[in-house]
């Protein structure tokens, strides 16, 4: 297993949070971040188009179209909506 060290300068606030979050799950601030880095490698951010598609939504599931033509629909055809302002009289 490979392994780095990275240092970071936090401000004495910042710092303070990570230690009292620390403190009440019974971790040192380097077990803390180690956990938190790893958890986000392990369970990157959702995107909308991603999150459309889980059972629970359901809906848009199954849908054959396109993500863009999905949000398109749902965003009233944005798409299609002309980008200059019309002129007025």
């Amino acid at each position: 297993m490979l392994s780095h060290s990275i240092k970071v300068e936090l401000p004495e606030k910042e710092y303070r949070r990570l230690l009292a979050i620390a403190r009440r799950r019974k971790r040192t601030v380097k077990a803390l971040v180690k956990e938190a880095v790893e958890q986000a490698y392990l369970n990157p951010p959702i995107t909308a188009e991603e999150l459309m598609r889980l059972p629970a939504f359901g809906i848009w599931k199954d849908d054959p179209r396109t993500d863009e033509e999905i949000l398109n629909d749902l965003g009233g055809n944005w798409s299609n909506f002309p980008l200059e302002k019309p002129e007025i009289g």
